[in-house]
């Protein structure tokens, strides 16, 4: 790899970090993909060029293809599809309100379910958990 493309990249994770409110690093390899937030057990993989059918799904729900990725890869690696707006916001590097709306996206065309309500203490509102599943997206 030679130092301009060292470079880019070097460049790309720095941005990538400096969006995360508490700047965690992230890597860029050779192939441009983005690895990151480097937290312990939280790195999530995305390559720079997202799959036709990824891109074609994200375009329809108004979600970018790069966040509908990195919730593809997080359902891996977890080895579960259920998520909190918190959950969500975490491991894609977003406020929660975005992770609500993604949610809410996915839950209007069919792609994600609430299947409970939890309450992280004595007080406050409680956050609803879905169960993701963005193959049963309606197209419509």
């Amino acid at each position: 790899m030679d130092i301009v493309l060292s470079q880019k990249n070097a460049r790309r994770a720095y941005m990538e970090s400096r969006r995360s409110a508490l700047h965690h690093p992230y890597l860029v390899d050779e192939s441009g993909s983005k690895i990151g937030p480097l937290v312990s057990g939280h790195a999530v993989s995305v390559a720079e060029t997202p799959d036709p059918l990824t891109e074609e799904t994200g375009r329809l729900l108004g979600i970018s293809s790069s966040n509908l990725q990195k919730l593809i890869n997080v359902q891996e690696k977890r080895g579960t599809n259920t998520f909190s707006s918190a959950d969500l916001a975490f491991y894609l590097n977003v406020t929660p309100r975005s992770a609500s709306r993604i949610l809410a996206k996915l839950a209007e065309s069919g792609g994600a379910e609430v299947v409970g309500n939890a309450q992280s203490g004595p007080r406050g509102r409680p956050y609803k958990i879905y169960k993701v599943d963005y193959r049963k997206i309606n197209s419509d």
